[in-house]
This record gives C-alpha cells, structure tokens and sequence, in this order.
C-alpha cells in the first residue's frame, strides 16, 4: 500500500487525508508544467477511493498506515475543503484560479492577490 502525507503519531502512522501533499503536487504542476505531479495526484486519488472511502459514502482518516482495514470514523473537515480543492485544482486548467491572481492559505482557502 502506497501512503502519503503520513504523520507518526505513536504508536501508529495515521493518514488524516489532510491537503499537504495535494496541494504541493497542484503547486508543482502548475509551476513546472511536468506531469508526474498531475500522476501523483491521480495515485493518491485512487488511494483515497480505495483505502479512505466508507460504505455510506463518504471517507474517514486511516488511523494505522501500516495495516489494512484500519479506517477511522470520522471525516475531517480539511478533506473537503482542502484535499479535494487541490485535487480538483489540479485538474482544471490553468485559468482556473491562476497563481499569479491568487494566493491560498494555510486551510486552503484562495484569496485575490492584491496590486497597486
């Protein structure tokens, strides 16, 4: 199992499918233009849907990396707004809040890059 944005929290590895990595492959993409970003974000897309998804639809924190089946119970709230915001991001075209208009947050959220 391929993991990703893994925080040691002993004694597990818990994956709290936080916005990092996402974020930092759309950062990357768009910057660069080199598509392996674009490919590490469609792995950790498939990861998600595979290992974070639940039966009532919607997708909960892996509490343990390192074993299989060990999915939490909740959904944080950073994975929509963060998370998913980056991977759709990535995907989108570049006139999609581009980053020279645009600056995000640390949670995520965009705001107008202001000029004189």
């Amino acid at each position: 199992m391929r993991c990703f944005s893994v925080y040691q929290v002993p004694p597990f590895f818990l994956n709290p499918i936080r916005p990092d990595f996402a974020e930092t492959n759309f950062v990357l993409w768009r910057l660069t233009g080199d598509t392996k970003y674009r490919e590490r974000s469609w792995e950790m897309v498939q990861a998600i849907k595979r290992h974070a998804k639940t039966a009532s639809g919607g997708f909960a924190e892996i509490s343990d990396v390192t074993r299989e089946g060990s999915q939490g119970n909740r959904q944080p709230p950073i994975f929509l707004s963060g998370t998913l915001k980056f991977l759709y991001l990535t995907f989108s075209g570049p006139e999609t809040l581009p980053l020279n208009q645009w600056v995000f947050n640390s949670v995520g959220h965009a705001f107008p890059v202001l000029t004189n």
